[in-house]
Order: C-alpha cells, then sequence, then structure tokens
C-alpha cells in the first residue's frame, strides 16, 4: 500500500511531538516530604484585613480570592497570616472579625474555610500534622495550610454539641473495613420559608469519619441564611480547625444524588476520594483527601443536620429522606434522633431493610 508523503509528514510531525512533550496525570507520584515551605517575613504594620468569604486560590463566587501559591498560616493567638510562595506577608486577619461562613458544623470563621477546585488533591503533610497542602487534579501545588492555633488533640465533634447545629435523624455504625461506600437518595420538599428566609440551613449526607476527620458529600439547603436553595459539595473537616470544600453546584427537587467515597491511591498517596453527584442532571463535585489513610475501623453515617440556626420550627424541616445504600459493608446500623426539648420524638429512622434502605422520617 502507498502511503501519501504528506501523511507521513503528519505522522512524523506527531510522533515528534509525542516525544517532547510531557504527559502529566493524577497518577504521577507526589513526594510531600519534599515540598519546602520558604522562611516567614512577618509584618505586624499591615492593617487587619477583614475576610469576608472562603479562602480560594480560584475566582469563584462568594470567596475571598488569593493567589496560587499562598501559604495560610493560623497561630494559636486567634490570628491568620497569608504569606506568597516565596514567604512575604500578604496580610493578616483576625478570625475573630471574620466573617463567619457556613459548612455542615455550622457558622466558622472564614479564616478556616476553603474552598478548593474541582478534583483537588487536599493532602496531610506525613513529617508535620499542622501542615496541609492543595494541590490541583494534575498534582500541581496551589496552597498550603499551616495550622498550630492549637496542639490539643481532638475529635470529631457531633453538630448536636456545636453551637447553632445539631444532627436531627442519622443511621450509624462502625465497621472493620471498608474500601467503597456509596449512597443514593432524592433531592426532598424544600423547608417551608413561612412567608421569609427562614433562619436555619439544612446539610443532608452520607460520609466516613475516624477520630479526628469526616468526609461527607453533601446536599445542602439555604448555606448562608440568605439563598434557599439545594446545592451539592463535598466536604472535608478536621477537628479543631480546617474546613474544605470542593465546587457548589445546583440541584433541583426530586433530582437524585448519590454521595462515593472511594478508597483509591492518587499520585502515589492513599486515601479517599468523595463524590457528590447529581444523577439527574449528570454533574459532580469531588476531592481526594489522605485525611483519613487507612480504610479500617471507620464509622459510615446517612444523617440529617440542621446545619445552621436553632431558632426554627421542627414542622419547617424538609421532606423524608430515604438512603439507598448501594454499597455498603455487612452491618447492623445504629438509629439516633435528636433528643431536645420539642424535638425529641418527632424525627424517626425506618429501615426496610437494614443496612441498605434507610428513611429519615421528618415531622
Amino acid at each position: 500500500m502507498n502511503i501519501p508523503k504528506t501523511w507521513l509528514v503528519l505522522l512524523a510531525l506527531l510522533l515528534a511531538g509525542m516525544a517532547i512533550t510531557p504527559v502529566v496525570s493524577a497518577e504521577e507520584k507526589i513526594d510531600l516530604n519534599k515540598i519546602e515551605t520558604p522562611s516567614f517575613q512577618f509584618d505586624d504594620s499591615q492593617k487587619n484585613t477583614v475576610i469576608t468569604g472562603p479562602l480560594s486560590t480560584q475566582p469563584m463566587k462568594d470567596v475571598y480570592t488569593i493567589p496560587e501559591g499562598s501559604i495560610i498560616y493560623h497561630s494559636d493567638d486567634g490570628i491568620t497570616r497569608i504569606f506568597d510562595s516565596n514567604g512575604k506577608q500578604i496580610l493578616i486577619a483576625s478570625d475573630e472579625s471574620a466573617e463567619k461562613v457556613s459548612t455542615p458544623n455550622g457558622l466558622q470563621p472564614a479564616t478556616h474555610v476553603h474552598a478548593v477546585p474541582q478534583g483537588a488533591r487536599i493532602l496531610d503533610s506525613p513529617l508535620d500534622e499542622s501542615k496541609t497542602y492543595i494541590l490541583t487534579e494534575d498534582g500541581d501545588l496551589i496552597l498550603t495550610v499551616i495550622d498550630d492555633s492549637s496542639k490539643i488533640e481532638s475529635s470529631v465533634v457531633r453538630a448536636s454539641t456545636i453551637s447553632g447545629s445539631r444532627w436531627l435523624a442519622w443511621a450509624d455504625a462502625t465497621v472493620s473495613q471498608i474500601s467503597y461506600l456509596r449512597s443514593r437518595w432524592y433531592t426532598p420538599t424544600p423547608p417551608s420559608t413561612s412567608g421569609g428566609t427562614p433562619g436555619f440551613a439544612l446539610a443532608i449526607f452520607n460520609g466516613l469519619e475516624n477520630s479526628a476527620t469526616i468526609m461527607q458529600p453533601v446536599l445542602q439547603w439555604n448555606y448562608g441564611l440568605n439563598n434557599p436553595v439545594w446545592k451539592i459539595s463535598s466536604w472535608r473537616y478536621t477537628s479543631p480547625s480546617n474546613y474544605y470544600y470542593s465546587p457548589m453546584l445546583s440541584v433541583t427537587q426530586g433530582d437524585q444524588i448519590e454521595g462515593t467515597l472511594q478508597y483509591t491511591t492518587v499520585g502515589g498517596v492513599t486515601g479517599w476520594q468523595v463524590t457528590t453527584s447529581d444523577l439527574t442532571a449528570g454533574t459532580s463535585t469531588y476531592y481526594f483527601s489522605n485525611a483519613i489513610p487507612s480504610n479500617t475501623n471507620l464509622e459510615i453515617v446517612n444523617t440529617l443536620e440542621q446545619a445552621q440556626g436553632l431558632n426554627s420550627n421542627p414542622y419547617h424541616m424538609c421532606g423524608d429522606i430515604t438512603f439507598n445504600n448501594v454499597n455498603i459493608p455487612s452491618v447492623t446500623l445504629n438509629s439516633g434522633s435528636i433528643s431536645a426539648s420539642g424535638w425529641s420524638g418527632l424525627f424517626n429512622v425506618w429501615f426496610t431493610p437494614n443496612p441498605t434502605q434507610v428513611t429519615l422520617d421528618t415531622p
């Protein structure tokens, strides 16, 4: 067969391009031990900056944008400083004066809440427990968080003990080993607005947790108390300080939501990929993190949480939620519901059967 000369020229150019263009993939190994942090140039003369939204290196709605390569340093005096990649101080901020933003664990100072890009790798340093590196999905370092604000060991705080938030109904169990958790549920009817914007927010999620970290694919409602719509995002909280979340996507009542947590290895690091999907719309939002480094002795949860606002009416909550646990170990889930005065007995948990179908019954 005779091949036209023009084809041969094009083929040669293509092969040459392949030879000189490096392929960067999420499977390239990243040695976290070799990431160097510059010496900081502290500047106490800078005027205090009020942080008005979650910190992010990516321009997006409702965040406080900082340069790529920034280093966030939380000190034990309630001060947050941000340095550039060379160690020069960009700004100084008080955690107390920062705007309080919604999370699945209630209102938190914006200085400790971080919006990450799609597919981000949120990686804790194996050498220094105070350091967390944020990499893009392709492995580029875009943010470092150093938290010296608390050296006290602390377990994940149940929302029922956090001011302004509480778990309303849930099912949970500790499993000896798990590598994949997948739950599906439908976006329920929204809470009653009672003629105005209600003063509370909701979080519906499945998830995994150990003594320090919870990872959650979340369906959330009315975050910020000024936007009564349903959205999805994947969250990570490591006690006692920092929150990370993937891009928020709008969803519609009746859309089928899927939350998955998969134990896997990315770039030579073992951890969990946490994904929240709208199966009806064909969209998803996710991150990867090694904050829970193993797949043993973890707690699995299906939860309805009031994430913000205590002055609410239990009869104004959303409609019932049924979790279909498509992939779940053969365990018996334990049911739980809020016991606060005026709320006790109004929320129930039904299994049909346990653990593959969990219905959180609202009044």
